[in-house]
């Protein structure tokens, strides 16, 4: 009972971790991903005083990678109550080195329920698959968070980052009116430029934020336009690369 009461205060600290630290932003994207069966490895790492705080958020951005990456390619979680059992075993074990064995064992895992994607894996699915519409908006809202909190120079900065952004598609997914094809190319040309960037659209790379939702009439403007207000009320830095590549 004393193990209980003493486990519980500690669960029930998850949601009070201070704003702004790695704890923090694990449970807020913990939270997002919907995925509950990794409490018991994270309860352990937080009450095991062999854990170090050092290795526990090592540890923590593990378990963070590993969910993320099968997400992202829509792998299944099925198996994940097994794996968590057996690595429970195995930082119990060895709770010194815990973020060195959580990554260890899932790393050495090739069986599409329970493997860690590469990152040539992921980088191949991302730039070949489509995103949007395939991978709930709040998900993929947690994904462009991260890469611009990827910019920063330090991740002091990690609270800047508002939780409310709205996801933005530069090309547009009515493109055709506002951002035509070059004159004069052949029926041939034309067709396979059309393809092109069909199969784009929805990709994450032509995903980005704001900070407030664009109208449609915004939302599907000429770049000129659209490069204007992309940035308005916030100066986020992923967009501000983009405005100034172009």
């Amino acid at each position: 009972i004393r193990q209980l009461n003493s486990d519980a205060r500690v669960y029930r600290g998850f949601d009070e971790q201070p704003s702004g630290t790695p704890e923090a932003l694990f449970f807020e994207r913990l939270q997002t991903l919907d995925v509950t069966t990794v409490m018991p490895l994270v309860l352990l790492l937080f009450t095991n005083p062999s854990v170090s705080v050092t290795r526990r958020r090592s540890a923590l951005a593990a378990i963070e990678g590993w969910l993320v990456r099968r997400m992202l390619l829509r792998l299944t979680g099925k198996n994940y109550n097994s794996e968590i059992a057996v690595l429970l075993a195995k930082v119990a074990n060895d709770p010194e080195r815990a973020d060195e064995v959580i990554r260890d064992h899932l790393s050495a895992s090739t069986s599409d329920v329970s493997r860690w994607p590469t990152d040539q894996e992921l980088t191949d699915s991302l730039k070949s698959r489509d995103s949007y519409n395939f991978i709930a908006q709040a998900r993929l809202n947690m994904v462009l968070r991260a890469q611009e909190l990827s910019l920063y120079d330090t991740k002091v900065e990690i609270q800047l980052v508002p939780a409310d952004l709205s996801i933005e598609h530069l090309l547009p997914q009515q493109w055709e009116q506002n951002w035509p094809l070059p004159i004069g190319l052949s029926i041939e040309d034309k067709q396979a430029r059309t393809l092109e960037r069909q199969v784009r659209v929805h990709r994450l790379g032509n995903l980005t934020l704001t900070t407030i939702p664009m109208n449609s009439t915004l939302s599907n403007s000429a770049w000129s336009t659209k490069q204007r207000e992309l940035n308005k009320g916030s100066k986020l830095l992923m967009n501000a690369e983009v405005i100034d590549l172009y």
